[in-house]
């Protein structure tokens, strides 16, 4: 909670992914992608709910089988109309600002997201988020907005925006909304590194992540890791990313 509004972070995960099908339910240092997402979140000062919004098709059991033994909640909804499945997702999480984190990003730090959630109401802002532009690694993506927000979104967005959910503030109708960013600091203005897990090269380097990094680490442990071994970068450096927002 913070300044009277519960807070909850909704986790956008499925199993279908086209180019690493499974890929949140991968191991990293013996541990599930999304059970270490679930786990690094806890340790947020804000955030009262962890919720998994994942799809209703039968590949995606999986996913709620780890819920029910991390007792974290989860809603299983509409595969393709991610807008929705998001909004559903934040009914049940009994929360008034919700915190966006996808499935792909097993190095969230609980201190940057944090960092988006003062921003918010530090600049009572209608949408924060440190992803315009571009500052951080990627992997360490985190928007946060009202669930009322949330709810007129899905009420009005049409075509892309149920996909991506946010493009509906930022990209279509920007001039609605007053938004605040994140920049990242000098050590962790890094956008060219991949922390995400997309492809067989991403998970190379977060198992090499993993395996080598304390429990606990932050981005700026992760940022320290790449300057000191720079094969890391080049193992991922070719993949293209897509739009890490379609969960």
């Amino acid at each position: 909670m913070y300044q009277g509004k519960r807070i909850g972070a909704i986790i956008l995960a499925r199993m279908r992914s086209s180019r690493l099908p499974g890929k949140v339910m991968l191991s990293l240092n013996g541990k599930p992608v999304l059970q270490h997402i679930v786990e690094r979140l806890s340790n947020s000062k804000y955030l009262d709910n962890i919720i998994i919004a994942t799809s209703d098709d039968i590949s995606c059991l999986p996913i709620e089988n780890l819920c029910h033994r991390l007792n974290c909640s989860i809603y299983r909804g509409d595969e393709e109309d991610v807008l929705d499945r998001f909004t559903r997702a934040s009914r049940i999480s009994n929360v008034d600002i919700v915190v966006r984190i996808t499935g792909d990003c097993p190095m969230v730090d609980w201190r940057i997201v944090d960092q988006v959630i003062e921003g918010y109401f530090t600049y009572n802002c209608d949408y924060s988020s440190n992803v315009n532009p571009d500052t951080f690694p990627i992997g360490f993506d985190v928007e946060v907005f009202s669930t009322g927000l949330l709810e007129y979104i899905n009420e009005f967005a049409e075509g892309v925006d149920r996909k991506h959910i946010t493009t509906y503030i930022y990209k279509t109708h920007p001039e609605k909304y007053k938004m605040f960013n994140l920049k990242a600091t000098k050590l962790l203005h890094h956008p060219e590194y991949r922390v995400t897990l997309d492809t067989l090269e991403d998970y190379i380097v977060l198992h090499t992540l993993f395996d080598i990094l304390e429990p606990g680490f932050s981005a700026e442990d992760v940022v320290r890791k790449f300057l000191a071994l720079p094969m890391l970068y080049h193992i991922n450096s070719k993949v293209e990313q897509k739009d890490w927002r379609v969960g």
